[in-house]
């Protein structure tokens, strides 16, 4: 049986130690993990990403969230999220992750930005997110839906 209470957030600057399952069970992603491997010393290395992993009491990996600090609007951007099947019961996890957002808010005086499909944002109202003012809006050529489409 899993224990919330062993969990502990750690910084890395590796996209490399995440595991790949990690990624892939994230529904509706955009990131495609191929490139997100590619280039990921870069995007660990990048002093604005905020990358994490979520380590039981052996140091397995058994989540990361992966964030980006824009120190323009003082904001925090996360745009990946995962944890273990068997950590997402109950609501441990959850009050352990707005813990550690809260910290980073409070601390650095920024204000959080969740990036979710309709489901999944359930999770992040469950710790007192409230959607956003803004709305997302996404742009494609008329040459790459074409090719979305083949």
């Amino acid at each position: 049986m899993a224990k919330d209470k062993d969990l502990q957030f750690i910084r890395i600057f590796d996209f490399n130690l995440i595991p790949r399952a990690l990624i892939e069970q994230i529904e509706g992603s955009s990131y495609k993990p191929e490139k997100i491997y590619e280039f990921a010393v870069d995007i660990g290395t990048d002093p604005f990403t905020m990358l994490y992993c979520l380590a039981d009491k052996d140091h397995k990996i058994r989540g990361f969230f992966w964030g980006t600090l824009n120190p323009i609007n003082e904001s925090l951007n996360i745009h990946m999220y995962s944890i273990e099947k068997e950590y997402q019961k109950g609501k441990t996890f959850s009050k352990k992750f707005k813990e550690f957002i809260d910290k980073i808010s409070e601390k650095s005086n920024i204000t959080v930005y969740f990036l979710s499909s309709e489901p999944e944002a359930k999770i992040f109202e469950r710790i007192g997110a409230k959607k956003s003012k803004f709305t997302l809006m996404e742009y494609r050529s008329e040459a790459q839906v074409e090719r979305k489409e083949e």
